[in-house]
């Protein structure tokens, strides 16, 4: 079932950090390698819960998550950018992909997300993660352009842009 979560007051972290766990342990042992192995991913997840404050306090945006029985299985961030929103943080739990969540998260928001408002919406992608395109594609998205300028203003070769209209 899909949730929307517009504070931090209604995300439920720790379940948020269970879905985020290989993308913190990776920021971790890139940020953090001076700390010893088991405070990275502790460090990661306090950054990311800053980032998240930060993050709601931004007007129009938005969470959403995939439940199955109360568990968070997928999430992704919805915030607005240039003229549309930006679908961004798309993870899956590890042990649950390849079972459509991420497909029907996507979808769901999307549906949702029309019911409010017509802009255009893009989402950044690593060329590499075949996985994330494809789901991409089934949901909609089209390519738009061959590289990636993030809201923080950084650029990215290794991620191609896609719109959904």
């Amino acid at each position: 079932m899909l949730q929307l979560i517009k504070s931090i007051q209604e995300l439920k972290f720790s379940q948020i950090m269970d879905v985020y766990t290989q993308s913190n342990l990776r920021y971790g042992n890139k940020v953090y390698k001076q700390l010893p192995e088991g405070l990275r991913l502790l460090s990661a997840e306090q950054d990311f819960y800053a980032y998240l404050c930060a993050f709601f306090r931004t007007q129009g945006a938005f969470y959403a998550v995939w439940c199955v029985d109360g568990q968070y299985l997928s999430a992704l961030r919805m915030e607005p950018y240039h003229d549309g929103y930006l679908l961004a943080g798309l993870e899956t739990i590890p042990d649950e992909r390849g079972k459509g969540y991420a497909k029907l998260l996507i979808k769901q928001t999307l549906v949702e997300f029309r019911t409010h408002s017509r802009l255009p919406v893009y989402s950044h992608i690593e060329k590499s993660n075949s996985a994330s395109i494809a789901v991409h594609k089934a949901c909609g998205f089209v390519f738009l352009w061959d590289e990636a300028d993030y809201i923080d203003g950084t650029h990215a070769d290794d991620a191609s842009t896609w719109i959904w209209k």
